[in-house]
């Protein structure tokens, strides 16, 4: 959505990089941070990390960790053929997924 909202006559998004969010040595609060932003149907994802508390190869293991995990979801939901809905979908939250999986099955079962 970010990315089609900036694509409007009054705005434009930059080729150039934001740049830090957070000044270098200002306060956080997490030891590591990840940020993402979705732009030109790309998605950026940047990790800071304090270098006190993580060498950079711990961080390097973690992002590709974190990259092939994306990768399954994104697999895992592409090949999906039909809508798996939520609690929220039916406007009610707070529902497990366990207790909507129950009540959708004692439900498909009373249709049959």
């Amino acid at each position: 959505e970010l990315d089609h909202d900036l694509t409007t006559e009054q705005f434009s998004s930059s080729k150039l990089s934001a740049g830090q969010s957070i000044g270098e040595k200002s306060a956080r609060d997490a030891s590591v941070e990840i940020d993402s932003v979705v732009a030109g149907r790309q998605l950026m994802i940047s990790t800071t990390f304090n270098e006190y508390e993580y060498s950079p190869d711990t961080i390097s293991e973690l992002n590709q960790a974190f990259k092939e995990s994306l990768q399954m979801v994104i697999s895992h939901c592409t090949g999906k053929h039909e809508t798996e809905k939520t609690s929220s979908d039916y406007g009610y939250d707070k529902l497990s997924l366990e207790d909507l999986e129950e009540l959708l099955n004692e439900y498909e079962s009373v249709d049959s």
